[in-house]
């Protein structure tokens, strides 16, 4: 070659190169899915984890605290000390006090939103997506608990820590009232005291979430009318005590609002499902928690039941509707990464579908679903292909007339077991256990009130598994059921002496109150082998070093034949 056209070419790729820079800078950082930690929809993420992000291009340290990890029963949207290396960000989340770790069995959402920008200052890609908590312990039997008597006729009940003390509180929706009943947890699965917020009249349906992103979780409330109905917002001030917010309006009939950043832009949106004229309403936040108009979407007969979740496996939240018709359907809409919604299928599952939900049931990173069929006494379990069409699965007989389904690990063995609720007069639950790959069976019918409407699972009384609660609007009370959770060494504190354990969730150092002046103190495993030791002083305090080596769990501390559970992380 001559050195003429050797030189030609060479400037002709320096040409070229400078042209194709400008272009690679200009390309939007995404999410690396495959390496997400916790995955995406992981089903027994550790509560003690970091959330690890990478990203495929080096991100601008400035931008990466503005990724949102929003807990559904713990703190709302949390804090969360941010670092970053090159192209992989981790959030380790925090707490002003008591325990950081997230709740059992609790969803986590993570947003990234487009204000992330890579070291070039492009804008990333929105992406959005879910894990759920790990359990630990429970034998997936329940039994005992205490139940709590309430003047109202009540319909559902919610399960989030409202009051800000590390444990979970309960919140009940009713018809007859113009209020919603609040009930503090004392730490042991105890409720009483709390406040009624006022809402609209006959508040059916209740929700939490943060909605203005102010670190605690906000009420939400469905009243359904014939041709009208409202959703009521009420904001939390950190004590449990609501108020201000706004009434939502021009919705037909809603029978159920699910909360989820559709949008992508690091608040939580609304979604309500309209039984009357078939359709689903799409409210934005405005970052708030005020909300404006989005868009309305047809679905199938009747929605009575609304979830949302990444099915096809894109970084969006997509939208799946039950919808109860008697030759019912469910209704399956993916989002385009802005919260506009369309394509997707409607789904053939028998007859009366009254309620869905959404989890990997059988491992292999997707979200599948689940489905009450009312008039034959089913739950139907639809198996996701990854991109959000759903076969196969099986059909689960449960008893008669289900109105409710969750997916929770009740025996701690690191998959999603089956809780379902009956109408039908029906004193018991439904417990199908799964045995890792989305079959279902066994399990147990605890007995609960003459009747139930509402449906929650949470770790009430601070041993690390799943409890149940469901609303007995006959006996107008909660019936309160505690999970097996194996051996206890001996009696739990009664009396006029009660431990305290601060914090529990805990490690490392823990405070013990409660107790007799200079008592002994012992820890042990739930064998009864003792693992530490400590003495009160003469107020009544004793502070336990626990070895760093302990293996997660749950433990015992004992003093003077009282007894209570420490989980350790």
């Amino acid at each position: 070659m001559t050195p003429f056209f050797r030189g030609r070419r060479t400037r002709g790729a320096l040409l070229m190169g400078l042209l194709v820079l400008p272009i690679m800078s200009l390309a939007q950082p995404t999410v690396m899915r495959a390496s997400l930690a916790p995955a995406a929809n992981a089903p027994a993420a550790s509560r003690s984890t970091t959330v690890v992000v990478p990203f495929s291009q080096a991100i601008a340290p400035a931008t990466a605290g503005t990724i949102r990890l929003f807990s559904s029963q713990y703190r709302g949207q949390r804090t969360a000390t941010t670092s970053v290396s090159s192209n992989t960000v981790t959030l380790a989340p925090t707490a002003p006090t008591g325990s950081s770790a997230f709740r059992p069995g609790e969803t986590v959402h993570v947003t990234i939103p487009s204000t992330v920008q890579s070291t070039g200052g492009t804008a990333a890609t929105p992406y959005v997506y879910q894990f759920t908590a790990a359990t630990t312990g429970g034998s997936g039997t329940f039994s005992g608990g205490s139940d709590l008597p309430i003047s109202n006729q009540l319909t559902s009940v919610v399960l989030g820590d409202v009051d800000g003390d590390g444990d979970l509180d309960v919140i009940l929706g009713n018809v007859g009232g113009s209020t919603v009943n609040v009930r503090l947890n004392n730490g042991r699965g105890t409720f009483g005291g709390g406040f009624d917020p006022g809402v609209t009249s006959d508040p059916r349906r209740v929700r939490l979430g943060d909605v203005d992103g102010d670190g605690d979780l906000d009420l939400l409330t469905v009243t359904p009318f014939l041709f009208t109905g409202t959703v009521s917002v009420r904001l939390n001030d950190g004590s449990g005590q609501f108020s201000g917010g706004t009434t939502l309006t021009g919705f037909y009939q809603p029978e159920d609002v699910v909360l989820g950043d559709v949008d992508g832009d690091g608040d939580l949106d609304l979604v309500v499902a309209n039984y009357r004229d078939n359709s689903v309403d799409i409210r934005l936040n405005n970052g708030n928690g005020t909300f404006r108009d989005g868009s309305t979407l047809p679905v199938g007969s009747n929605p009575e039941s609304v979830v949302l979740g990444d099915v096809d496996g894109d970084g969006d939240l997509d939208l799946v509707v039950a919808n109860s018709a008697v030759l019912g359907t469910v209704s399956i809409r993916l989002n385009n990464g802005s919260g506009t919604f369309s394509g997707g299928t409607d789904l053939a599952v028998s007859s009366q579908p009254t309620a869905v939900t959404l989890g990997d049931v059988d491992g292999d990173s997707d979200l599948d679903l689940a489905v009450t069929d009312y008039s034959k006494g089913l739950i139907h379990i639809r198996l996701n292909n990854g991109s959000g069409l759903f076969s196969g699965g099986s059909s689960v007989p449960v008893a008669t007339q289900p109105t409710g389904v969750l997916l929770g690990d009740v025996e701690g063995d690191g998959d999603l077991d089956l809780v379902v609720v009956n109408r039908a007069g029906s004193t018991s639950v439904n417990i199908r256990l799964n045995n890792g790959s989305g079959t279902f069976s066994g399990g147990s019918s605890p007995s609960i009130g003459l009747a139930a409407l509402g449906l929650a699972l949470g770790d009430i009384d601070g041993d690390g598994d799943l409890d149940l609660l469901t609303t007995d609007p006959i006996n107008r009370s909660v019936t309160v059921r505690l999970n097996g959770g194996g051996p206890l060494p001996t009696r739990l504190a009664t009396g006029t002496t009660a431990l305290s354990l601060y914090p529990n969730p805990g490690r490392g150092r823990v405070q013990v109150t409660g107790l007799a002046p200079k008592a002994a103190v012992v820890v042990s495993d739930a064998l009864g082998r003792p693992i530490t030791t400590a003495r009160a002083t003469a107020g009544g305090v004793a502070y336990l070093t626990l070895p760093p080596s302990l293996a997660a769990g749950v433990y015992f501390v004992r003093s003077e034949g009282h007894s209570q559970r420490l989980s350790v992380e």
